[in-house]
């Protein structure tokens, strides 16, 4: 189905400022003059919960934030993909690298713990980063368990140890630049807890659901290093 872009408003047999309308070819989305992203997006949760499973992105006025849009509302937990998207060359490579970036930290933050141990998650990072980097530009460590204590990451330490697989911290280094002593231009840390089970004796049973999230910003801050190393990142960044 064709997904098209309208700025008239729908006629009025489909009521009173319908967002979605049928097309000859899939659907049209009657675009408002004040927020039109967020509409793009409301209209995208729409054909979601129709069932589609494969949508491409037609006609005039698609640009790439209004395309990120509809994804965003379009995609979930259990359909990472589904659209074509549509424009020139560049803007569709960059929307694939955006998608897939994405996609990659959404899937890890929808992990089971049971699944994504500390030590899964740093793999899965180092593979990730590597696999979009130059040959020779990264390098990673892991510290693990009680390797923790001795250079001083107590508290990490502390919350992991009362499990049978031991915390993990990883320290990754992409150096495209080829110099040892180049500048770090910046450091991006992320929270990587597979599950936080503090406090499960007093939260309710539907609190527990979403702890498996806690490990949300280190899969956020390694799919955005990705992203930045496929669109041409030359700069020193640590993990």
């Amino acid at each position: 189905l064709q997904i098209s872009l309208a700025s008239a408003a729908a006629d009025t047999r489909f009521g009173n400022n319908p967002l979605l309308t049928p097309s000859a070819d899939g659907y049209q989305i009657h675009l408002p003059t004040t927020e039109p992203l967020r509409a793009i997006q409301k209209a995208g949760r729409t054909l979601d919960g129709l069932g589609l499973q494969q949508v491409q992105l037609a006609g005039p006025g698609w640009t790439l934030d209004k395309q990120w849009a509809f994804y965003q509302g379009f995609c979930s937990a259990k359909k990472l993909g589904g659209v074509s998207w549509t424009g020139s060359e560049s803007d569709v490579e960059q929307l694939v690298q955006l998608q897939q970036c994405f996609a990659w930290a959404k899937k890890q933050t929808n992990q089971t713990p049971e699944d994504l141990s500390p030590a899964t998650l740093a793999a899965e990072a180092i593979s990730l980063i590597e696999a979009v980097a130059p040959r020779g530009s990264v390098t990673a460590r892991t510290i693990v368990g009680d390797e923790l204590l001795a250079e001083g990451w107590i508290g990490l330490h502390a919350v992991g140890r009362g499990s049978d697989r031991p915390p993990v911290m990883l320290v990754l280094d992409y150096n495209p630049t080829g110099q040892d002593d180049a500048k770090v231009a910046a450091a991006l840390v992320g929270k990587g807890i597979t599950f936080d089970s503090g406090g499960y004796s007093i939260k309710a049973s539907e609190g527990m659901l979403t702890m498996k999230c806690d490990m949300g910003g280190a899969a956020t801050v390694t799919a955005a290093l990705a992203l930045a190393i496929t669109q041409g990142l030359n700069s020193r960044v640590q993990l």
